[in-house]
């Protein structure tokens, strides 16, 4: 058989990670307390994790610098390497 993946999928693990997902909460006030500089980086095709939701992420940052990648999805860093590089 195919596969395009290196290694099979671990579904505990995925199952997790949705988890994880549902649970995380985070408030605008917990956001506007870190004070240490912020990368985010989302690419504007993620289906995964939508736009408006760094961008609103990023408006609660003190300091963050916020990229949004042309043409990168949710594996962006495998999809654009250069322009993550970059």
């Amino acid at each position: 058989m195919y596969s395009l993946l290196l290694h099979p999928l671990h579904i505990p693990a995925i199952l997790r990670q949705l988890d994880a997902i549902g649970a995380w909460e985070i408030s605008d006030e917990a956001l506007a307390g870190i004070r240490k500089p912020v990368l985010l980086l989302t690419g504007e095709e993620d289906c995964i994790t939508p736009v408006e939701d760094a961008e609103t992420i990023a408006s609660h940052l003190n300091d963050a610098r916020y990229i949004r990648v042309p043409g990168g999805g949710h594996g962006m860093m495998y999809q654009v390497p250069d322009q993550i590089a970059a």
